[in-house]
């Protein structure tokens, strides 16, 4: 297939806007109190599910061009991105219904539980969607340094960063709170590929030797 160079700013532009959305959706979420500051944390929680439909749309962009290479590369990629994409709703659905709970139950030491149960619960389904997305992004990381569509010093960054996120996301649900540190190599790989596919695109000719 001939490579759209549009098409790749695009998916480079959906990976910044996915860090973005998310990190300052979860930093309002942080910096709120759930029982009392619902238009911040309403406005965090908005922005986190738009980082999930940012992560849905550049897995399906991106799919094509890794389908010309290895289609089960690529299905477990736009797959894994899938179920990241819906962990984090769900994770993000257990923080609206805070406010509908809290009204069921006005006691302070009952919205207190409530609270605690919820945070609980989106620990979880962010933990399972980063151990999700790090396994996923190992074959695509693959591809990237096997067909030379980006520089190696890049591809070599993203594979290690995404079994530190791995790694990060396994000892946090084991209790070892590790994982904010091990996910920095990761993150950081996601900034730096969407500036290089914003400003650079992807490789031409490695592509089109396999249309």
């Amino acid at each position: 297939m001939k490579v759209n160079q549009k098409n790749v700013r695009w998916i480079g532009g959906l990976f910044l806007a996915a860090m973005v959305l998310y990190g300052v959706g979860n930093t309002l979420i942080s910096s709120s109190s759930m029982t009392s500051d619902s238009l911040r944390l309403g406005l965090g929680i908005l922005l986190s599910f738009g980082n999930s439909v940012a992560v849905v749309v550049l897995a399906v962009m991106i799919y094509p061009y890794l389908e010309t290479y290895n289609k089960q590369i690529a299905l477990g990629y736009l797959c894994t991105r899938l179920v990241e994409s819906l962990l984090l709703a769900v994770g993000m659905v257990s923080l609206v219904s805070v406010v509908g709970l809290q009204q069921s139950h006005p006691n302070e030491d009952a919205a207190q539980v409530i609270v605690m149960a919820v945070q609980k619960s989106n620990f979880w389904a962010y933990q399972l969607a980063m151990l999700t997305l790090g396994v996923g992004s190992i074959g695509f990381c693959y591809t990237l340094w096997k067909l030379k569509w980006v520089p190696a010093f890049l591809a070599i960054w993203g594979l290690v960063g995404y079994l530190g996120l791995t790694l990060g996301a396994i000892s946090e649900l084991f209790g070892y709170p590790i994982g904010l540190i091990m996910s920095l190599p990761g993150g950081l790989f996601e900034v730096a590929f969407g500036i290089w596919l914003c400003l650079k695109g992807l490789s031409f000719d490695r592509i089109n030797a396999f249309a």
